[in-house]
């Protein structure tokens, strides 16, 4: 990584902690700040507030990518997220990250740069190769020299003028290529937001509907279809819960009615009311309710002498 710079020969870096990784916010609100990664280190980035980075951003998973320095190298892995990575334009499971490159994690955009400590480089040239070449200089080299500079200084300041003008523009047209990405990415946020919220007010004006008809179990699949397209949504959360109460106000009634029944010595009733709940968890033959329901059967049925193959609703 280190190599990839522009750098006189004769300068390097003093030791492997003499420069490190800085990473930056180009979007979201957190933009303008930025992390170092130094040698060895390891940062986790996702939605979770526990993460090294936690980034406020509903494209990106719990716990999205982690960025890693490891053999000189600084290496972003995809940590099996929903939407994956980007790097430079390019969908990636695993990249190596140089000066310059840009990492998209959901809408959010990261520059990756790198920074020296003060006073990390040392001049390498020997003392021997400086008197060498002085001693290899000749006073009409010198005096050559000396008028081929003078003859190319006002060409040498137009060329740095029309380099520095170059640079500015290249600058310029990358810093307007990320804000129109931003833009661009921001604006197709808003309206996936937008298609959301329309599902999620579809699905929850059929399970409230479902509700009122007391059809509890099409509400509650309602409902939590609305918690998957927004797992946040505060009120298909709240009806989900109404809808599993109503479930529970149900069960509990029959099985009231069916030890009302058992007290009375009346077990035929009491059948009817345990096959009740058999036939309303039928989807669902894991539920504790369920198998509490098929013991009170067996139970009911050793009273009674009877084989359980005559109780109807468990043979349907």
């Amino acid at each position: 990584m280190v190599n990839a710079l522009e750098l006189p020969r004769h300068l390097q870096p003093q030791g492997e902690n003499a420069f490190f990784f800085r990473i930056t916010f180009l979007t979201g609100v957190k933009r303008g700040q930025s992390f170092v990664i130094k040698k060895d280190e390891r940062k986790i980035i996702g939605r979770e507030k526990s993460n090294d980075i936690s980034i406020n951003d509903v494209k990106a998973s719990k716990v999205h990518a982690e960025i890693i320095w490891h053999n000189g190298e600084l290496i972003v892995t995809d940590l099996k997220s929903q939407n994956g990575i980007i790097v430079n334009d390019k969908k990636v499971i695993q990249s190596k990250l140089q000066k310059g490159d840009r990492l998209i994690i959901g809408h959010t955009i990261f520059k990756v740069d790198i920074e020296y400590s003060h006073n990390s480089f040392v001049n390498t040239q020997s003392r021997n190769d400086k008197l060498k070449s002085k001693k290899s200089l000749v006073p009409v080299l010198v005096l050559c020299v000396f008028v081929l500079l003078a003859f190319s200084f006002l060409r040498e300041n137009d060329s740095k003028e029309e380099k520095i003008v170059k640079k500015k523009k290249t600058v310029s047209r990358k810093i307007s290529n990320a804000k129109s990405l931003a833009r661009e990415i921001s604006k197709n946020a808003v309206k996936e937001n937008e298609e959301i919220s329309k599902k999620v007010s579809v699905l929850l004006k059929r399970g409230m509907r479902e509700l009122r008809e007391k059809n509890y179990f099409r509400a509650l699949r309602e409902f939590e279809s609305a918690l998957d397209e927004n797992p946040r949504d505060t009120q298909a959360r709240f009806y989900k819960r109404k809808a599993l109460e109503g479930i529970d106000h149900i069960v509990n009634q029959y099985n009231l009615e069916a030890k009302r029944n058992i007290a009375s010595i009346n077990y035929e009733k009491a059948l009817v009311s345990y096959c009740s709940i058999i036939k309303l968890l039928g989807n669902y033959p894991k539920d504790p309710r369920y198998l509490k329901a098929k013991s009170e059967i067996e139970r009911v049925e050793k009273k009674r002498g009877n084989d359980l193959s005559e109780v109807r609703c468990l043979q349907e």
